[in-house]
């Protein structure tokens, strides 16, 4: 495989896959993944370099990650497909923990969306100051006896 093969978002490095694996579970909804598919995929799809195979890890781990597959795992009937299309149970004990996790996900406390800022309330009013005295100067009176 030449150098850089998967690139992008995981769902970019999914389609991708899809493309190359028709009958397998990449496409949408996601369906269930065969147990050990990332050997595999990653023997059928070698030689990648670090990065492309890194890239694949990564767009598996956001499948398997993602609340729809959870959902998918959980649904009555659900069979975990392999790259070509090959069908496997899904065990009680997987469906089990993947209920869980949708449960704990629904669980999750959610931040209360922001509310508005109230608008300032006017502060109480300060009693009025004591007015000072006004202070009244004598005229100033000169040697001469003149007033300045």
């Amino acid at each position: 495989m030449s150098a850089a093969m998967f690139h992008g978002h995981p769902r970019d490095v999914l389609a991708q896959l899809h493309e190359l694996f028709p009958l397998g579970p990449f496409g949408w909804p996601p369906r269930p993944m065969a147990l050990g598919i990332h050997k595999q995929l990653l023997a059928q799809l070698a030689p990648l370099d670090r990065a492309d195979e890194m890239a694949v890890r990564r767009a598996l781990r956001y499948r398997v990650s993602g609340t729809r597959y959870l959902h998918e795992l959980t649904a009555p009937g659900a069979v975990r497909v392999g790259l070509e299309g090959q069908e496997f149970e899904v065990s009680q004990l997987h469906r089990q923990a993947a209920a869980d996790e949708l449960k704990r996900r629904r669980r999750q406390v959610r931040p209360a969306p922001a509310a508005p800022p109230a608008p300032p309330v006017a502060a109480p009013a300060a009693p009025p100051a004591p007015k000072r005295p006004i202070l009244k100067l004598k005229p100033k009176i000169t040697n001469q006896g003149a007033l300045a």
